[in-house]
């Protein structure tokens, strides 16, 4: 009932972008315009047929859509702008079969990093990975994703009026950690670990999501000086990921004595951690922020630092 009453209230919102987009979806678009989605159907005459059932089954393999049935999606049920991007557009939709998805449509001035998250993601399978259900790449780059309604990490953190119990952190803290292993494990690195990139299921299982940054390395120059990502940019991330989960403060400065780590947890958790955990954590975090790469952890090393020192990392969440 929210998430229905949510849908239609940012339709409302977000009307005169809506009718705006649609229309150059089905109907064609002004050769000036550059709107992600206006790319699905330039220069469309006409509504596409819709005689065809249009479903998705979710769980199986990423289904590859025509631009034709994207547009129809759209058209179907109309659809809300939920985020507006330099990279792309995510906009919200609902199969005929009520299913709830989010199409992250790439800008064509983007079209190789929707070609780069595309090919790692029907790549890679992962529990803790938000692989789309459906994809176009008949020139233009389309995601389908499964909708969340729980929305993201950072929501959830950052929310004063939201509970989010310390042994509810810890147990995202470590399924994070485990998916960020298994990417280097399998050659790739993330680039843009944050909370905001961390989405939530119903039972507060994290989805690591927005590969658009990503990179494939080769192992035998792990390495080599590069200009680009690497693995310790993720291990760095995590330390500020983890640095916020203890906090529930975006700008957290780095702490030195773990030993005084009780002083910055976030106020919220009423004292209902352990302090043991808490400066186990802390100290992982400070490992993984250090200025020298080469002092950095491995993923493999946090894990079992995890695992040795915080218990709580492997309670099972039920909300």
């Amino acid at each position: 009932m929210y998430v229905l009453l949510f849908f239609f209230s940012l339709r409302i919102i977000f009307y005169p972008f809506y009718k705006k987009l649609k229309d150059s979806l089905l109907f064609g678009e002004p050769q000036n315009q550059t709107s992600a989605a206006g790319d699905l159907e330039r220069g469309t005459s006409a509504p596409p047929p819709v005689e065809e059932p249009l479903n998705l089954e979710v769980g199986g393999d990423p289904r590859r859509f025509c631009r034709d049935e994207i547009a129809r999606l759209m058209s179907l049920s109309g659809f809300s702008v939920i985020r507006d991007g330099q990279v792309s557009d995510v906009l919200l939709a609902k199969f005929p079969d009520e299913l709830i998805v989010a199409i992250k449509i790439y800008h064509r001035n983007n079209l190789a990093s929707f070609e780069e998250e595309l090919e790692i993601l029907l790549r890679l399978s992962h529990p803790n990975v938000l692989r789309p259900i459906g994809y176009c790449d008949e020139r233009v780059g389309v995601l389908v994703f499964k909708y969340f309604p729980k929305g993201n990490l950072h929501d959830h953190l950052h929310n004063q009026s939201t509970n989010f119990p310390w042994h509810h952190r810890m147990s995202i803290a470590y399924k994070v950690a485990c998916t960020i292993y298994f990417l280097h494990e399998n050659h790739t690195i993330h680039g843009d670990i944050k909370s905001s990139h961390i989405l939530l299921d119903s039972q507060l299982n994290p989805k690591l999501c927005d590969f658009h940054s990503s990179v494939r390395f080769d192992p035998e120059n792990l390495n080599s000086e590069s200009d680009g990502p690497t693995t310790k940019t993720d291990v760095y991330s995590f330390g500020i990921l983890l640095l916020e989960l203890l906090s529930g403060d975006e700008q957290v400065d780095i702490i030195g004595d773990a030993t005084k780590a009780e002083e910055m947890v976030d106020a919220r958790l009423n004292g209902q951690f352990d302090l043991e955990e808490v400066v186990a954590m802390a100290s992982i975090a400070g490992m993984c922020v250090r200025e020298d790469a080469s002092e950095k952890p491995s993923m493999l090393g946090v894990l079992r630092f995890m695992e040795d020192k915080v218990p709580s990392v492997k309670v099972d969440v039920v909300e």
